[in-house]
């Protein structure tokens, strides 16, 4: 028996019977939900055309297709390998891959007239639907991998079922029966089968697919433009108390080199500069969102590092590979520190730079302040004050610059996002003598009470400035907060002006209220998700194995109590399986049929071995005429029920009364009217037809 459905006139598969116009509509619907999730993804092209096949697929003839039909499936997969390659330009690597294997599996649809052809769609829907992994690692998409491979193995069983087809809810109910007993395999699989550092579907991502978050560059309205989406950049555990949001500034990317227009990253320098920490350093972890980009986000300044990571001279935090998938890691930071006490030549001239034609106004407003030679720390007091006195206004939507953003920004519109805050005041730093540089990253985070850990957000995007001063080596500022310090204490949803313009952050309002309380209990189940299922790696393994006692687990010992977990639940399995077959009812329609045999044992007419129900009947009118009627009503009704296509209704009910009322006689002349279906010859074995039977219900 083939999938818990096979039945005995069954083909193989693999035979040149065709398929029945029901398999082929039932094998339309499996390719249907493995493609499906690939909609989000897939070129529009690929997709439409692999929908149009399944759609069509059920309408077209059902015997051995037309040469020309042929010609037009081989023609459809030249132009998608052509399409493929000029879309991606290779025909490997997980999106070109991805819409090859699509495209793929809905011509195999179209040709598919045997159950050979059917089986291959089918065995290729099952990684189709694994594919979708490649994208998306959520608690939907697993829940939609298991229902979709419940209908796939439905399917699958479909193909060996021959002419009497099962009801489509039986289908589905044994599938599910044959899935839901390899779950505690997989689990035991999961948890002890040796790990590797990455998920498998990391592997052979495309470079560029899919980048989000900050990048290397920052120009007039880089950030703002990022501050617009809600997608989640990382979450945060920590081991204590939470630092206020005013000191929650997460370090990327350090920009250096000014070219009047856009900020970009310089070549920093060989060694990061010396830390001193002056105060408890702060310890947790962080659960990064991929970026596809190397470094990695921690507060400032972080002291104690992840594994596999390293500082670079600008302390920026950087691994060795680009975050290609969900990446966990600890670290420890001091809040409370001092950073390059001392300054190199190189270093002073990468933080001084500036481009030539910069505007006269600016290097006159920067010189005003250092007119009476005063120390660095008063000059960056006197260009905050100039922010906070001046009419500047915070926004999302500041008007357009001119050929001159800084000189624009700071004389003409004075409205801007952090980018134009940080820009200018760090080129004001420079024309005024002192090293600088912009610093961008993510400012505060949103606390999810329910999960107990920092929601950073796209939206939590911020750009500020570091500059150096003597004595006290690279210090913070963030000019932001001098005109809108509510963005700095209590987070971008709060801050006037932003919240009207981002409906989504906003908190106010009951409904409103609600839905992010909602949003917040799905993102808490999320991380749950994604901490011990997505990024369950080699660490986290070896940190379960010590907790259960095992305090140096290596490949050898994970093998052997994973081979021994798998062999009690085989053990358990075939206890249960035992147990229940020795205490599963009797079929009732079998138990009533073995009555009836009972009852004519008892009258000296047993059931031969070889006897089937008809030719049982015939020999009891023969034997005893008197019964033959009440016999081959039961006998006609008994076959209708377990062999008909149509049962009649209530024909269970009946053929019981009929049974319950039959009266025969025993040896000796008592009279039997009630049989209880123990005892006798013919008692408690099937009385279904044997095989090589000659008789049957038709």
């Amino acid at each position: 028996m083939v999938l818990g459905m096979s039945r005995p006139e069954t083909a193989p598969c693999d035979g040149p019977a065709p398929l029945s116009r029901r398999a082929i509509t039932w094998l339309a619907g499996g390719a249907l939900v493995a493609i499906a999730p690939h909609g989000l993804h897939l070129p529009l092209w690929v997709f439409a055309g692999a929908l149009s096949a399944v759609v069509v697929r059920p309408l077209l003839p059902v015997r051995r297709p037309h040469p020309a039909q042929r010609l037009v499936v081989t023609g459809l997969a030249i132009a998608l390998g052509a399409g493929v390659w000029a879309r991606y330009g290779t025909l490997s690597g997980r999106d070109a891959g991805v819409a090859l294997l699509v495209g793929l599996l809905a011509l195999k649809l179209l040709e598919s007239f045997r159950a050979r052809d059917a089986m291959l769609v089918v065995l290729l829907g099952y990684f189709v639907l694994c594919t979708q992994f490649f994208f998306n690692q959520g608690i939907p998409a697993a829940i939609y991998a298991c229902a979709a491979l419940v209908v796939l193995i439905a399917v699958h069983g479909l193909l060996h079922e021959g002419d009497r087809p099962l009801p489509w809810r039986f289908r589905l109910r044994a599938a599910a029966g044959l899935l839901l007993p390899a779950i505690p395999i997989a689990l035991v699989l999961f948890l002890l089968f040796p790990r590797i550092s990455g998920p498998l579907w990391s592997l052979g991502t495309d470079p560029a697919a899919g980048v989000t978050g900050l990048s290397e560059e920052m120009a007039p309205g880089t950030i703002s433009a990022l501050v617009r989406s809600d997608e989640v950049a990382f979450r945060v555990s920590f081991e204590g108390p939470a630092p206020q949001p005013r000191l929650r500034y997460w370090r990327g990317p350090v920009l250096s080199r000014f070219d009047g227009r856009v900020w970009r990253a310089a070549a920093p320098p060989p060694q990061p500069p010396r830390l001193v920490a002056r105060g408890p350093v702060l310890d947790y972890q962080v659960s990064l969102e991929p970026h596809h980009r190397r470094w990695l986000f921690a507060l400032e300044m972080p002291v104690r590092l992840p594994s596999g990571a390293g500082l670079d001279g600008a302390y920026r935090l950087l691994r060795a590979a680009p975050v290609r998938s969900l990446l966990s890691y600890r670290v420890g930071s001091a809040l409370d520190y001092t950073l390059g006490a001392v300054l190199t030549r190189r270093e002073r001239e990468q933080a001084l730079q500036l481009p030539p034609d910069l505007s006269p106004r600016v290097r006159v407003l920067a010189r005003s302040w250092r007119a009476d030679r005063p120390g660095g720390g008063v000059v960056v007091d006197r260009a905050l004050a100039f922010f906070h006195r001046e009419p500047f206004f915070y926004t999302l939507t500041p008007p357009r610059l001119g050929a001159d953003p800084v000189e624009g920004f700071l004389f003409d519109t004075r409205q801007g996002f952090c980018e134009h805050y940080a820009g200018s005041f760090v080129v004001l730093m420079r024309a005024a003598g002192i090293p600088a540089r912009v610093v961008t990253g993510y400012q505060g985070g949103e606390w999810n009470p329910l999960g107990g850990y920092l929601l950073v957000r796209q939206s939590d995007a911020h750009a500020w400035a570091e500059v150096w001063l003597l004595g006290r080596g690279w210090v913070r500022v963030d000019p932001t907060a001098a005109v809108s310090p509510e963005r700095i204490r209590r987070g971008i949803a709060h801050t006037p002006g932003i919240r009207e313009a981002l409906p989504a952050l906003g908190t106010t309002g009951y409904g409103r209220d609600l839905l992010r309380r909602v949003s917040l209990f799905w993102d808490s189940v999320n991380y749950q998700w994604d901490r011990w299922v997505v990024a369950f790696g080699p660490q986290r393994q070896r940190a379960l194995l010590r907790t259960l006692g095992f305090h140096q687990p290596d490949w050898t010992l994970m093998s052997l109590i994973m081979a021994a977990a798998l062999v009690a639940i085989g053990l358990l399995y075939g206890v249960v399986i035992l147990w229940r077959d020795r205490s599963r009812p009797v079929d009732l329609l079998e138990r009533t049929y073995a009555r009836f045999s009972h009852k004519m044992a008892v009258a000296g007419l047993a059931r031969r071995p070889h006897e089937g129900p008809r030719d049982y009947a015939r020999r009891i009118g023969a034997r005893r005429p008197e019964l033959q009627g009440p016999a081959q009503a039961i006998t006609q009704l008994y076959a209708q029920l377990r062999y008909g296509r149509t049962p009649p209704p209530q024909g269970l009910a009946r053929l019981r009364r009929l049974v319950r009322g039959l009266r025969v006689r025993r040896r000796g002349g008592a009279t039997s009217s009630a049989g209880d279906g123990t005892g006798g010859p013919g008692a408690g074995r099937p009385c279904g037809p044997r095989d090589g039977s000659r008789t049957g219900p038709g």
